[in-house]
């Protein structure tokens, strides 16, 4: 496109070199002044946007018309004193100029600073001479309404101040600290944080700040109470310093939080990985597998694939039997299980396990986030238990601990909920789970599934066999458009797994679900939420509550900032 833009200006003028054509290209260009879309404001060029978005019709105005535009001073320099403010035509520009300027705030703060007919033939539209410290933006306009801008840093006297935390503040965990730190013999910063006269410093910096945030301070450790912040600055041979002091209300655990890597992660999982009686904490990223002690230290031998996504969340399980834990984990490419250690776990044919579609079932889909999860289920009454996740494909895929397929033949598969094919919706929660649910001494397996075609729900399965429970044709018990999760409890008092799932039905009604003895409505269920339409929900969660000895139903469902809590 920039080539063609180029090939198109140099037809029209050939005599032009590629540094004229460049300027043009550049001089054109529609400027990106917010490209966050934040509320920030990043006028001309700069890091973020370069000269902007390429407008051909700006560049071939500029050919045709000719424009004005600021020669000096060149972005983002710093000025301590008199600044020149030079200014040059473009093409065969003669016309007139304005010359404004802001502080800050460049959407409605401008104000008039020169004016001219004609382009000076000394280039010094102006001398910006101002007792004023800050971020100091520069626009020029023509005759044509042709506008740019420049931004410098522009300081004039040294000042340190903090304005928040405010005094006698309460704050806790996270503490923005924001201030002042400038000054033309400005060197550094630091900041310290004291308890009584003890004196500590969390953070140092180069930068200079215009009432802007200087650090974000993640409070680890440290016991609710009165506590001191100073901010010193260095110029030169001099120091200034600012302090304020606030209350701290609650703070981080000692050697919390840590930093993940890449961009988001998922739930941790807590257990003990290394047999020493202390629980770590497991966590899935973007670029591995962590594991962290309980003073959040890394465990020796962690991260572990760091070239693979493993964002899931993982099980935690002594799955070789040799009392102590072991890490079970879905990357995009496969099943792995791995010691306390880092190391992977032993066995035949053993671990990692790779699909039997070469790990593309493992992959992201376009209507979700994050691998699946594994779980450690009891699949059968008078065995131990399996590792099993649902791919992206609708299969529900089941391993022995050792790694070999439950079913030796089927390379992992063990059954799935649709009769073809179907991808995930994985903003729901899907989930496998195990009960003996009809008391008849055997285990079923509960699969809930969310897919956009064609049905998502929850299907019920013989543990033996993997084939619909209870001689059912059809393994749903629930059919949805959506669900948003499944959980088990016993609701009735007769020592049997009830299924509660949240979700929506076909006509988008927001819908909770109890299905008692595998396959059978509970009396007074399904419940419908006509009210909820088009609000998101999520796993219902149980607990006693009013501490009968029944646990009740609890189950959220938000939209943009509203959320809404409802208890059964």
């Amino acid at each position: 496109m920039v080539a063609g833009a180029a090939a198109l200006i140099k037809s029209i003028r050939p005599e032009l070199s590629a540094s004229e054509i460049a300027d043009l290209l550049r001089r054109g260009a529609s400027d990106v002044v917010d490209p966050f879309d934040d509320g920030s404001s990043y006028p001309g060029p700069d890091t973020l946007s370069g000269w902007g978005r390429l407008n051909v019709a700006g560049s071939l105005s500029l050919l045709t018309q000719g424009s004005a535009h600021i020669v000096g001073p060149r972005p983002r320099e710093r000025h301590t004193g008199p600044t020149d403010i030079r200014i040059a035509g473009i093409g065969d520009y003669t016309g007139g100029w304005q010359l404004f300027y802001a502080i800050a705030d460049t959407t409605t703060n401008w104000r008039l600073l020169a004016e001219g007919a004609t382009i000076p033939t000394d280039s010094l539209a102006y001398v910006f001479d101002a007792d004023t410290n800050g971020m100091v933006t520069f626009k020029l306009v023509d005759d044509f309404g042709h506008e740019q801008t420049t931004t410098i840093v522009y300081v004039r006297q040294d000042r340190v101040t903090i304005t928040s935390p405010q005094p006698g503040e309460e704050k806790d965990y996270f503490i923005p600290i924001r201030g002042d730190a400038y000054g033309p013999d400005y060197d550094s910063l630091e900041i310290a944080v004291r308890d009584g006269s003890i004196g500590d410093i969390i953070h140092s910096s180069t930068g200079e700040f215009f009432d802007s945030l200087i650090f974000t301070w993640d409070v680890s450790g440290l016991a609710p109470g009165p506590y001191t912040l100073i901010l010193t600055g260095f110029f030169g041979t001099t120091q200034l310093s600012d302090s304020v002091s606030f209350e701290l209300k609650s703070a981080f655990a000692a050697g919390w939080p840590q930093t993940l890597p890449g961009r988001g992660a998922l739930s941790p999982a807590v257990g003990d990985i290394d047999g020493d009686g202390k629980n770590e904490l497991v966590v899935g990223t973007i670029f591995g597998l962590q594991a962290f002690h309980s003073n959040g230290q890394p465990v020796a031998g962690f991260p572990v694939l760091t070239d693979q996504d493993v964002r899931t969340i993982p099980a935690i399980y002594d799955i070789d039997d040799d009392g102590i834990n072991e890490i079970v984990c879905v990357s995009n490419l496969g099943l792995f299980a791995f010691n306390g250690d880092g190391t992977l776990v032993r066995g035949h044919p053993g671990w990692p396990q790779f699909t039997h579609n070469n790990g593309i079932m493992m992959g992201l889909t376009a209507t979700g986030f994050g691998m699946p999860n594994a779980s450690i289920v009891q699949i059968h009454q008078t065995q131990d238990s399996a590792v099993v996740y649902i791919d992206n494909r609708d299969h529900l895929m089941a391993y022995r601990f050792d790694g070999s397929s439950y079913f030796y033949s089927l390379e992992g598969f063990y059954t799935q909920l649709n009769p073809n094919n179907s991808d995930p919706f994985f903003w729901s929660n899907n989930s496998v789970m195990a009960a003996d649910l009809d008391g008849n001494g055997t285990q079923e397996v509960v699969m809930t599934y969310s897919s956009l075609q064609p049905t998502a729900g929850v299907g019920v399965f013989d543990g033996r066999t993997g084939e619909p429970a209870f001689g059912r044709a059809d393994p749903h018990v629930v059919t949805a458009a959506i669900v948003y999760g499944s959980v088990m409890g016993d609701l009735n008092g007769d020592g049997l797994m009830e299924i509660i799932t949240s979700g929506y039905d076909s006509t988008g009604t927001r819908t909770l679900w109890v299905k008692t003895r595998g396959q059978d409505d509970l009396p007074g269920w399904p419940r419908q939420l006509p009210e909820m339409d088009g609000w998101l929900g999520s796993t219902p969660m149980l607990g006693d509550l009013d501490l009968d000895g029944v646990p009740e139903i609890l189950t959220t469902y938000f939209e943009f900032d509203r959320s809404v809590l409802y208890i059964f």
